[in-house]
């Protein structure tokens, strides 16, 4: 959505409506937020100037840095010379720079759980927000992952949508039939499927799963969903179903080959399918749940995150923006802007069309967060994509993958 459309939205009854909640300051304040250079970016900094013109009392500097490891290497250069911003746009768990629980443990982040959206906190996403009691970030938007499709492509090929991975692998031999494949994938990224398969195969059953190996009770090697995750990858590309040499396909690869309809699906991200469109705006795509028939759920998680800096002077201000950010008028103008589905849109059942198929999933409750967010440590994820690569490749069994796994995640211990 453009920026001028945002202001309309935002003006008018629905901001008389925000205003009324808004504090009363009394003085001037001016907060720091930092976020990336991207849509999230963009929507966080023309709600902050909202909040700024309602207010009357708060000014905001923005600074946006490169998406990726830059921006994460500019948070943490910020808060290690001690100049942390008032507000960062962190993400859920682990696995990068500006990930909340590494900051927070390490004592950077202030705790938002008195707030009183938190008594409408996912479920799904406690264990990469909170640490024991205390709560480091706000949930911006659900990001859904899934088997996003090409809905008229499919329909030429004559196959249906799977029900179980049966249905896909038969799919996959009739899309080779016509000289195209069914699916596609980059050997060097392939963890979205990888992970997708075990939202099923692992944590549909075993859904604290990651607490679980925390605390010692289970591994990688022990867990049978996890072996057969792996075979059904590896089944994937032996029986044909991504394109012709996947393994060192890059990700810009990948969404080539969706866009120019070498492949009817691909698993991933939401914000895949946007990618995708951007290449190739004719295309009809959506989104569903990998099929596993009687274990389907719904892979979604909350990544997208705004804190609060533990040392910030203004905590009161910025405290009180995150209270007015959590409300269902500003997270749908965030999502309208940064993509995703809002917190209360989920809440009351409401999704966008391209996700209607994982709808059913969602107000059942039968949703699974992406896993890797609650990974301590990087390296489990890189071992994670090289392994299901080498696995394909004959360089590794499963079973060396799952013991390599094993030893990433404790040597962190």
């Amino acid at each position: 959505m453009r920026s001028d459309s945002l202001a309309l939205r935002l003006s008018g009854a629905a901001l008389l409506i925000a205003s009324t909640a808004l504090p009363a300051l009394a003085q001037d304040v001016t907060l720091r937020l930092v976020a990336p250079a991207s849509a999230v970016g963009d929507a966080l900094e023309q709600l902050a100037q909202t909040y700024a013109a309602e207010t009357g009392g708060v000014t905001f500097t923005v600074q946006k840095f490169p998406s990726g490891d830059s921006y994460g290497q500019a948070v943490v250069t910020q808060i290690q010379s001690g100049a942390a911003p008032d507000l960062i746009y962190t993400n859920a768990g682990y696995g990068r720079l500006e990930s909340l629980m590494p900051l927070a443990q390490a004592g950077h982040l202030a705790d938002l759980s008195a707030g009183a959206w938190v008594a409408d906190f996912p479920e799904s996403a406690r264990d990469v927000y909170y640490d024991g009691e205390a709560l480091y970030g706000l949930p911006l938007s659900l990001t859904s992952v899934g088997l996003i499709h090409n809905t008229a492509m499919m329909e030429r090929l004559g196959i249906a949508y799977p029900e179980t991975e049966e249905d896909f692998f038969a799919a996959c031999a009739t899309a080779a039939g016509q000289g195209v494949s069914f699916s596609s994938a980059s050997g060097a990224f392939p963890y979205y499927i990888v992970e997708t398969i075990a939202a099923a195969k692992v944590y549909a059953e075993t859904p604290d799963w990651n607490a679980r190996r925390r605390a010692g009770e289970v591994s990688f090697a022990t867990t049978p969903g996890w072996a057969e995750t792996f075979a059904t990858f590896a089944r994937m590309a032996e029986e044909g179903c991504f394109q012709r040499g996947f393994e060192a396909a890059s990700v810009p690869d990948l969404f080539a080959a969706m866009a120019g309809e070498q492949g009817a699906t691909n698993v991933g991200p939401v914000t895949l399918a946007g990618a995708v469109l951007r290449m190739n705006p004719t295309l009809s795509l959506a989104v569903g749940p990998w099929p596993s028939g009687e274990n389907t759920v719904a892979l979604g998680f909350y990544n997208d995150a705004l804190s609060v800096a533990a040392g910030s002077p203004n905590l009161d201000a910025a405290l009180g923006f995150i209270d007015w950010l959590a409300e269902p008028e500003q997270q749908r103008a965030f999502t309208a802007i940064a993509g995703g589905t809002a917190r209360a849109d989920v809440a009351e059942g409401t999704f966008p069309a391209m996700i209607e198929r994982l709808a059913p999933y969602y107000s059942a409750g039968e949703i699974v967060g992406l896993p890797h967010t609650g990974w301590t440590r990087l390296e489990v994820l890189d071992t994670l994509s090289r392994g299901a690569t080498q696995i394909v490749t004959g360089q590794a069994t499963i079973d060396e993958v799952l013991a390599a796994l094993d030893a990433a995640w404790d040597a962190g211990e």
